[in-house]
C-alpha cells in the first residue's frame, strides 16, 4: 500500500487549506472525507456570506484556558497574515465594520477556491475514519467495518497526519463529533462538548414575541451572580432566544445550567437610554395625556403589548392615569425583562463546539505531545471564540501554523 507524506482526517476550512498549502509546496497529500462533499459547513458560514477574520482580533475574543496558547496563535497568524495567504489561492476579502469576508461575499466561492487541489492531492470522499495506529513511524488509517465483528477497512498509510475532522455542531453537514472518539481511542484528554454559539430556550418564554428583532443589552446570572453579559440584536423564535448577542453567552448559560445552577438572563430593551431619564419623557407633556400606544415611537408594538400584559396594564389605557410608582414598574421591566433559561440545548443548530481535545495535549505547533507527527487543529480543540470571523481564523491559523511546522521539519532533514 502506498504511504502518503500527509493524511488530513476531514476537509473542512482546516483540512482543506491544509491540502492546498502542503501540496503546493509538493508533499503527496491524502484528503478523506467522511460525507459526500466538500466544505459543508464553511458554505453555510455567516448565513452563506463567510466571514473569515476580523480587524479587532485579541484573545479575549476566545474561550480558552490557557490565554497564552491564543496569543500565540494569533502572534504567528494575525489577521493581515491570513488574508495574505489566502490571496495565494485566490480568495480576495473586503471589510465592513472590521468584520473580512470573501469579495464575493459567498462563502461557496471560498470553498470552490479551497478545494482546487493539484495533482498532489489524493481526495477520498465518504470515508469515515473509525482508528489510527501507528507503528514504526507510520500511521494506518482505519475506516469503518462491513460487518459486526471484522476487521476496520485499512484506508491508508501517511508518515504524518493531521486531524481537522471539525467538531459537533451541525452535525447534517457531516460534523457529528466522530473526531473526538478518534481521539480518545488515541488516548487524548477530551473536555466536555457543549453547544456555543447556540440559540437558547426559557421556562417562560411569551410566544407572542415571536419574530422581532430588536438591539438589546444581555446580562446572564449565574444564581444571583453577573458572570456575562453582550450587546446587539437580538431574534424571538417560535421557541426561545436567537441573534448574535444570545450566541455570544450561550456557552456560559448552557455550562452552568449543566452544573444545576439557576440561570436567568436579564434583557434591557431600551440600552441606550436610563431609567430616570425613560420615565421623564413618558411624563412629559408629549406623552402623558397619550394611551401607551404612544410608546409605538420608542419600542416595537409587539414588546409593548408584552411588558403591558406582563404589568396588566391595557394598551389603551392613558399614561397620566396610572401611578408613578406603576409607571416606574412598567419602565423598570422594559430595561430588566427577565428569560430562564431551561435545560434544552443541542448541536443541531450550534455554530461551533464548546469543549473537545484538551490544548495540553498539543504543543504551540498544534502537533500531540503523545504521537510525534499528528497534528490536531480547528474546531477539535478546545478552543471556541465569539461570532465574527473568530472560528474560522482559528480553524485556519490553526492549520497554517501546523503546516508550517511540517515545512520546517521537511527543510531539517
Amino acid at each position: 500500500m502506498k504511504i502518503f507524506d500527509i493524511c488530513i482526517v476531514g476537509a473542512g476550512a482546516s483540512g482543506m487549506l491544509s491540502a492546498r498549502y502542503l501540496s503546493k509546496r509538493g508533499f503527496n497529500v491524502l484528503l478523506l472525507e467522511g460525507s459526500s462533499s466538500l466544505g459543508k459547513k464553511l458554505s453555510m458560514t455567516g448565513n452563506g456570506k463567510c466571514n473569515i477574520t476580523n480587524n479587532n482580533m485579541a484573545e479575549n475574543f476566545y474561550h480558552c484556558k490557557d490565554k497564552n496558547f491564543i496569543k500565540n496563535v494569533l502572534k504567528k497568524v494575525d489577521t493581515k497574515k491570513l488574508i495574505s495567504i489566502l490571496k495565494e489561492y485566490k480568495i480576495y476579502t473586503i471589510e465592513k465594520n472590521g468584520y473580512v469576508y470573501p469579495m464575493s461575499m459567498q462563502a461557496k466561492s471560498v470553498v470552490e477556491a479551497l478545494s482546487s487541489f493539484n495533482n498532489h492531492v489524493t481526495l477520498l470522499l465518504n470515508k469515515k475514519v473509525r482508528e489510527i495506529k501507528k507503528k514504526d513511524d507510520i500511521f494506518y488509517i482505519y475506516g469503518e467495518r462491513e460487518k459486526k465483528g471484522l476487521v476496520r477497512e485499512l484506508i491508508s498509510c501517511a508518515k504524518i497526519v493531521i486531524l481537522s475532522c471539525g467538531g459537533s455542531s451541525y452535525p447534517k453537514t457531516g460534523s457529528d463529533g466522530s473526531g473526538y472518539k478518534l481521539c480518545e481511542k488515541l488516548g487524548l484528554k477530551i473536555n466536555k462538548i457543549v453547544p456555543a454559539l447556540t440559540p437558547l430556550y426559557c421556562t417562560n418564554y411569551d410566544k407572542n414575541l415571536f419574530g422581532i428583532r430588536n438591539d438589546v443589552s444581555l446580562r446572564l446570572f449565574e444564581n444571583t451572580k453577573l458572570i456575562d453579559s453582550s450587546k446587539g440584536e437580538i431574534q424571538f423564535t417560535k421557541d426561545g432566544l436567537s441573534g448574535i448577542c444570545v450566541f455570544q453567552i450561550s456557552k456560559n448559560a448552557i455550562l452552568s445550567k449543566m452544573k444545576g445552577n439557576k440561570v436567568t438572563i436579564v434583557c434591557d430593551y431600551l440600552p441606550n437610554i436610563n431609567e430616570n431619564e425613560l420615565f421623564n419623557i413618558l411624563k412629559s407633556s408629549e406623552f402623558r395625556d397619550d394611551t401607551f400606544k404612544a410608546l409605538n415611537t420608542i419600542l416595537k408594538n409587539k414588546l409593548i403589548y408584552h411588558i403591558l400584559d406582563e404589568e396588566k396594564i391595557s394598551y389603551d389605557k392613558k399614561i397620566r392615569d396610572i401611578t408613578d410608582e406603576k409607571l416606574q414598574s412598567i419602565i423598570y421591566k422594559i430595561k430588566n425583562d427577565i428569560f430562564y433559561i431551561n435545560d434544552k440545548s443541542d448541536f443541531k443548530n450550534a455554530q461551533v463546539t464548546g469543549g473537545g481535545v484538551d490544548i495540553s495535549e498539543v504543543n504551540n505547533s498544534m502537533e500531540s505531545k503523545l504521537f510525534k507527527n499528528l497534528y490536531i487543529i480547528g474546531e477539535l480543540l478546545d478552543v471556541d471564540g465569539l461570532c465574527g470571523g473568530y472560528n474560522l481564523h482559528f480553524a485556519f491559523s490553526s492549520a497554517i501554523i501546523s503546516c508550517d511546522d511540517i515545512l520546517q521539519k521537511f527543510e531539517g532533514k
